[in-house]
């Protein structure tokens, strides 16, 4: 009789301990799961983060590309105007000219892409 009671406790014992094993096993299943989908989030917001940053750059870049053309093209204008000119007396005039052009500049309209030269 006493060897039987053994035999029903080693039982009883690794019944236990199984069952032990599997919760253990289903709860880390449960993490696991729980990291996966956490991860997938991060990446997607990343994704987004770093999507934003890029077409944010890009606007600007495309927005003041016009605006960094109208006034290079003054600049290159008054540069040209300058290489040509021989003396001092056609400078001035020239410049002045040069300066009431970048005065009456009204950025609204260089924005909007009117540019009246």
């Amino acid at each position: 009789m006493e060897n039987k009671d053994l035999k029903v406790g080693i039982n009883h014992t690794r019944d236990r301990r199984l069952d032990d094993l599997y919760d253990l096993t289903m709860e880390n299943n449960e993490l696991l799961h729980s990291l996966l989908k956490r991860e997938k989030i991060s990446n997607f917001f990343k994704i987004l983060y770093w999507g934003f940053i890029i077409a944010t750059a890009l606007g600007f870049y495309y927005k003041f590309d016009d605006i960094t053309n109208y006034f290079l093209g003054n600049v290159s204008k008054f540069m040209g105007v300058n290489s040509d000119a021989t003396s001092s007396q056609n400078i001035i005039p020239q410049l002045q000219e040069f300066i009431k052009t970048m005065n009456g500049i009204n950025i609204n309209d260089v924005i909007n892409g009117s540019q009246n030269n």
